[in-house]
């Protein structure tokens, strides 16, 4: 019995954020889900190190854990390779231990987000009896191969678009990331005109190919604005960024604005809006948030 001021949990979920220094687009979706499952479902997460997405997640209402896991585990996508890569798999087993008694206490049911957070999460959830759903957003093709096997892991499988989907060995469901309903940008012209992109401070942004295509602008006699909002998981990076600003003598006209919690704010500022990725997006959120915001 529970008195009618006692909210009745139904279930907690916990999601394994397995990317703790740069938010993007599946961090903000963790915190827009204790709205879409509504009352009495208790939403939490848990990553493997202190970094800006705890601090995201944890502004917005998220219960966001930390479970340290060791340097060899840390490294993002294509830099866990050869000596890095044996470290990190001789470190899974005590991460594991360590994971499976934080989901024992604290879910009901586990969603691990993209690979990385099935390979740090899978596991423990099987081993805590806990269910298990596998959330992809983007498919790294340098984890690929481990991807299948892993998949198997999961209880259930939500995909954000198709293609994705088809790296699960047992199927699942599409479901689009939603989109907060936004107010439409500004009519009044940005003087000058500006050119804005939200991404991830990553070499498959194209974040590069933008900053040179702003010199090219330039060089043409088109005045303009470039703004490119985001985090990074290291300094190389955003060295190498600044470095080619630099080159082209951009500093007035390129501006790396770092991670923004408001990102309706950089919409409706913008003239245009830019997405140079190398490589196929898993969905692309930031693209359609900016159409929501009739940005073109």
């Amino acid at each position: 019995r529970h008195s009618h001021r006692e909210m009745v949990i139904k279930a907690r979920v916990v999601v394994v954020a397995a990317y703790p220094y740069d938010p993007g687009g599946a961090h903000r979706l963790v915190c827009l889900m204790a709205d879409l499952l509504g009352d009495g479902w208790r939403v939490g997460a848990v990553l493997p190190d202190h970094g800006a997405s705890v601090d995201l997640l944890r502004e917005r209402g998220v219960d966001a854990a930390v479970v340290l896991a060791s340097a060899a585990l840390l490294g993002y996508g294509g830099t866990t390779v050869r000596g890095r890569a044996l470290r990190g798999l001789l470190a899974l087993p005590g991460y594991w231990w360590r994971m499976t008694r934080h989901l024992r206490a604290n879910a009901d049911i586990v969603v691990a987000n993209d690979l990385r957070g099935l390979i740090l999460g899978g596991v423990p959830a099987r081993l805590a009896r806990r269910r298990l759903v596998w959330w992809v957003h983007a498919w790294p093709p340098e984890w690929q191969r481990l991807g299948r096997p892993f998949s198997r892991l999961a209880s259930e499988v939500v995909a954000s678009s198709a293609p994705l989907l088809a790296m699960s060995v047992h199927g699942g469901q599409v479901v689009a990331p939603p989109v907060e309903p936004a107010e439409p940008a500004s009519t009044t012209p940005a003087s000058p005109p500006e050119v804005a992109c939200i991404a991830r401070l990553h070499p498959q942004k194209g974040l590069d190919v933008l900053i040179e295509a702003s010199a090219l602008l330039r060089d043409r006699g088109v005045e303009h604005r470039l703004v490119i909002v985001g985090g990074t998981a290291g300094d190389d990076v955003r060295e190498q960024l600044h470095a080619l600003i630099a080159t082209h003598s951009l500093a007035g006209q390129v501006e790396l604005r770092g991670h923004v919690s408001d990102v309706s704010s950089v919409f409706r500022a913008a003239t245009v809006y830019v997405q140079g990725s190398r490589s196929a997006e898993g969905f692309g959120m930031a693209v359609l948030e900016a159409m929501a915001h009739g940005v073109p």
